[in-house]
């Protein structure tokens, strides 16, 4: 059996000079390397993905199928994956290879997910819709007849993007909570050309009927008049970007083998309101997605805040670690999936 990875990253059986002479080797390397690595996410966004865009959507994924984008990364990136990977699963103790092959399948997913959202700009709704279902859907529909608003939150997992397309379309109107396309994750949409890719997806929702953007910064009232509204408000909350939020309050949580720290505006103004709080999860399979909602992850309490007072800290707490409990099972369960292993040190708290 393969040893555990190390603590601190360090490779068992290296002298610590060679440590030092390989870390400068590569730190001479990594402009030229830094340059080959842009090149190739240009060539992917300007090449590749219209190729691909061209194919039917169940051929173009089993062409990005064949593709090693791992290989590509900088060391450096590298390296933050693992040790962000072997952070996450410290429990489990998985062995370097299995960690190094969760890796690779992750930014494969990570480039077929990209063409897959150029793919959904450049082609008809329709087209990708047939590849996409739903599980639980009438969890949603006993939540929306109580009238009371539901707020339906979900992880960076899978294509969530087309979530936000279907979900309109199986006549649930919704208010999406997003970010501008300034404030991607540019891990996950690199460079010039990710964030216009993901000014075309925002533009893309925001023709779609039955679909509203309320971009973060806007303030947390924005959200919050919404849910007094009785709508359905859809977010994915295991975000690093929304720090501005974060001023109204926060809520701390277990969450991939560590603490880490999130926005409670959402979580109070449920619990103000007596909003149902309703997971969604998705999960892709090559062209195919699954979209599975949950039931509430606690029954939506009675709405005793109606004065506008706080709400305990204890309540809000409560439901954003249950809900947090049901990600982490999530992304363990399908890793690969989830957008955001390079930034987990974002909002995590420091060990």
């Amino acid at each position: 059996m393969e040893e555990s990875v190390p603590r601190g990253g360090r490779v068992p059986g290296l002298s610590g000079s060679f440590r030092r002479q390989a870390k400068k080797a590569f730190s001479q390397l990594a402009p030229g390397l830094g340059l080959l690595s842009s090149a190739v996410q240009h060539a992917d966004y300007f090449c590749l993905y219209p190729l691909l865009s061209r194919l039917p959507l169940g051929a173009a994924h089993r062409i990005l199928s064949l593709r090693r984008p791992y290989s590509c990364l900088l060391p450096s990136e590298r390296r933050r994956l693992l040790e962000n990977l072997d952070r996450a699963f410290l429990s489990k103790a998985l062995s370097p290879g299995a960690i190094r092959r969760i890796a690779a399948r992750h930014m494969l997913f990570v480039s077929r997910m990209r063409a897959d959202a150029r793919i959904a700009v450049e082609r008809p709704v329709e087209e990708w819709h047939r590849y996409t279902r739903f599980e639980g859907l009438h969890h949603l529909e006993e939540a929306m007849a109580a009238e009371r608003g539901v707020l339906l939150l979900t992880c960076h997992s899978g294509y969530i993007y087309r979530a936000l397309h279907a979900l309109p379309r199986a006549g649930v109107p919704i208010h999406v909570i997003t970010v501008r396309a300034g404030r991607t994750s540019p891990t996950i949409w690199p460079g010039p050309a990710g964030r216009s890719l993901y000014e075309e997806i925002l533009r893309r929702m925001a023709a779609e009927p039955g679909l509203s953007l309320v971009y973060r910064g806007s303030g947390p009232e924005a959200a919050r008049g919404l849910l007094e509204g009785r709508h359905v408000v859809v977010t994915a909350v295991d975000n690093p970007s929304a720090r501005e939020d974060q001023t109204h309050g926060t809520v701390r949580v277990r969450f991939l083998s560590g603490y880490s720290v999130f926005s409670s505006a959402l979580f109070r103004a449920a619990e103000e309101f007596g909003t149902p709080t309703l997971p969604f999860l998705v999960h892709s399979n090559g062209p195919d997605c699954t979209i599975r909602i949950l039931p509430s992850v606690r029954p939506p309490v009675s709405p005793v805040w109606a004065g506008r007072a706080p709400a305990p800290h204890g309540e809000v707490g409560d439901r954003a670690q249950a809900l947090f409990r049901l990600f982490e099972q999530h992304i363990l369960r399908y890793p690969e999936q989830w957008w955001l292993w390079k930034d987990l040190g974002a909002f995590r708290l420091p060990e």
